[in-house]
């Protein structure tokens, strides 16, 4: 990940106006269940990313993931907490949040071109969703991609930054000792 001394170094070259941020799947994951970054944080680095004039962008092969890991972390919560209910009621909870995916970043559409792409994209460590991620960066134009995977760094083909060192770099209050950044 970007060293945060480097990210502030680099802030207005690195951080371009227009900058375009391809936000993975486990981003998003944690924006909206609160498991490992907190979603405050994130939150106001989405904000400061746009208000910059940047653009968010999430790959189509997120937006299952996406429903299915909030479906997932609602039904654990409501379990833990004892609580039941639906299947339908949990579902329009990831059904809103697939809503405000596509409300706050530009959809990456993929197709089989991108798949075969993918393929080239290949690294020992990584999936094929990993590889997708890549595909989807190169066809959105990121400048960026917003990740906690740390084993993306190496492989692929744009930057790869935490929310910790993108929000350090952007200058956005971080709410959370566990978001102190890398170095």
């Amino acid at each position: 990940m970007t060293d945060v001394n480097d990210a502030r170094k680099a802030r207005g070259a690195c951080l371009p106006k227009g900058m375009r941020v391809l936000v993975c799947t486990d981003v998003w994951a944690d924006y909206f269940t609160d498991r490992n970054a907190s979603a405050a944080t994130i939150a106001r680095v989405f904000e400061k990313v746009e208000q910059e004039g940047g653009t968010l962008l999430t790959a189509i092969s997120s937006l299952q993931d996406i429903f299915d890991l909030v479906a997932a972390y609602v039904a654990s919560s409501l379990a833990q907490d004892g609580e039941q209910t639906s299947e339908a009621s949990i579902h329009e909870v990831a059904w809103g949040c697939l809503r405000l995916v596509r409300t706050r970043s530009a959809v990456v559409g993929l197709g089989l071109g991108e798949c075969f792409e993918a393929e080239t994209f290949r690294f020992p460590q990584g999936t094929f969703a990993d590889a997708m991620m890549f595909a989807a960066a190169r066809r959105g134009e990121a400048d960026l991609m917003l990740s906690e995977r740390d084993v993306l760094c190496a492989v692929s083909p744009v930057s790869v930054c935490s929310v910790r060192n993108l929000a350090a770099a952007l200058g956005v209050e971080m709410d959370d000792e566990s978001l102190e950044v890398e170095r």
